[in-house]
């Protein structure tokens, strides 16, 4: 693979380097949805999983009946804490990249809990070494 780049400021070469490499793995789009039945006003916590020794980081966020998104940070342990009432959207983006030379399998695990039903589990195959899955999967709450 060829990296050279034309002399240019150092932000130019970055962008030329990051799309030279991006060529060579594929994005895969996953996305589904679920339906939750919280029965009233819970305060449950999320962990999300990746599995098979893959890498990867979550995005989640929160939309309350008549108002605006919310993200949600992780706390220190990694668990999203929500606070979810009948119509709450909960949407969670997880991007996978497969760096396990002995599998081209992703996955990313949803645990609730106290559970709506507990867990959710999503997967999916790369066909490359690198390539990436972006999960995003998005809960409505009854």
């Amino acid at each position: 693979m060829d990296v050279s780049m034309p002399e240019m400021d150092g932000k130019q070469k970055l962008i030329n380097f990051y799309i030279t490499l991006n060529n060579y793995m594929a994005t895969i789009s996953f996305t589904d949805s679920k339906l939750l039945n919280a029965q009233g006003a819970v305060s449950v916590t999320l962990r999300i999983t990746i599995g098979y020794m893959q890498a990867g980081g979550s995005y989640v966020y929160l939309r309350q009946p008549n108002q605006s998104a919310t993200d949600i940070l992780p706390s220190p342990n990694g668990d999203y804490l929500l606070s979810v009432t009948t119509g709450t959207i909960i949407v969670c983006t997880t991007t996978v990249q497969d760096i396990n030379l002995a599998t081209n399998k992703t996955s990313v695990i949803h645990d609730f809990v106290p559970g709506f039903p507990s867990q959710f589990i999503f997967d999916q195959n790369v066909n490359n070494h690198s390539d990436k899955v972006v999960y995003s999967i998005t809960y409505f709450v009854s």
